[in-house]
């Protein structure tokens, strides 16, 4: 590739590309590690001006305090091995001598505006795909979840988007930059569970856990199981408390750059639109529109750290 991207005056790279799988280690290296080094030794040859990499916050792994705007070091533990696969290419990418941008998004969801979603079903989406699948053949009397009261590390596809192609433009060389939304305004699991359950699933009972071991799986029906482990991985991740520094980005903000947060009001519209535009759910809330009418008993287990 490299004649013909120097002969149309190629000067930057922006990686986006990669593997996704949570726990497959050949198809990471493949796909993350061997990529980005081919995009490495390319972007040597032409010497390109910039090389942009698209992380993700997470690459940190599990770490106690604000997670820095910097190169990690190994971390005792990470959510996936995609997680430490990242980290590891951030340091492939500083050390490649090329001046660099990595860009660490949160779990991205729809646009701000309307609720438009364009990525694959992980994160957020990936618990609402599950209900759908498993929770809505059937009216469920009694429900059970995984709902703390920590905030959720969200980051809306258009604030991603215009928050990228700002830091490209304007931040100086070899920089690391956290994109997510202020903490003050993200919601937490229990608001998003509170929000989903009201606007589709509306069961009379509800049980709260502040951790996945400490629901009764042997109580649950077992779509409720198959649920629970399906989302098992993202439901774990969000019980931990992530918090990310944001200089970067706020020193773009006091500079004119319009950055919309994620709010339970902004996550609302992404949900509506996600259970507008599923037939399932539809379906449900028409066959079980009488079971659905009261309001919900809450019952609260354990005690929120």
């Amino acid at each position: 590739m490299a004649p013909l991207l120097r002969r149309d005056g190629v000067t930057s790279i922006i990686h986006a590309a990669g593997c996704v799988d949570y726990f497959h280690q050949s198809n990471l290296s493949d796909g993350n590690v061997e990529l980005t080094r081919a995009f490495l030794d390319l972007g040597q040859e032409l010497r390109v001006e910039r090389f942009a990499f698209v992380s993700t916050a997470f690459s940190s792994g599990y770490r106690d305090g604000v997670i820095a705007e910097e190169l990690h070091e190994e971390s005792d533990s990470d959510p996936t091995d995609y997680t430490r696969s990242k980290r590891q290419v951030e340091r492939l990418v500083a050390r490649s001598g090329l001046p660099y941008l990595i860009a660490r998004p949160s779990v991205v969801i729809g646009d701000s505006r309307d609720g438009r979603y364009r990525g694959k079903r992980y994160g957020v989406y990936q618990l609402w795909t599950a209900n759908e699948k498993f929770l809505c053949n059937d009216y469920i009397r009694e429900f059970y979840a995984v709902a703390p009261r920590t905030r959720i590390p969200l980051i809306h596809q258009d604030a991603f988007r215009s928050g990228f192609l700002e830091a490209f433009r304007s931040l100086p060389p070899d920089r690391v930059i956290h994109l997510i939304s202020r903490e003050e305004t993200l919601p937490n699991v229990r608001e998003l569970w509170d929000s989903m359950l009201a606007a589709c699933n509306r069961p009379q009972i509800i049980h709260y856990y502040q951790r996945l071991d400490d629901v009764p799986m042997e109580r649950l029906s077992r779509r409720q199981q198959m649920w629970l482990e399906v989302t098992g991985v993202n439901l774990d991740i969000s019980t931990r408390g992530w918090s990310f520094a944001r200089g970067n980005l706020e020193a773009l903000c006091a500079q004119g750059f319009m950055f919309p947060d994620v709010t339970i009001e902004s996550i609302s519209i992404c949900q509506n639109r996600f259970i507008a535009e599923s037939a399932r759910m539809q379906e449900f809330m028409r066959r079980f529109a009488n079971e659905r009418s009261g309001e919900p008993t809450v019952i609260e287990h354990g005690e929120p750290e």
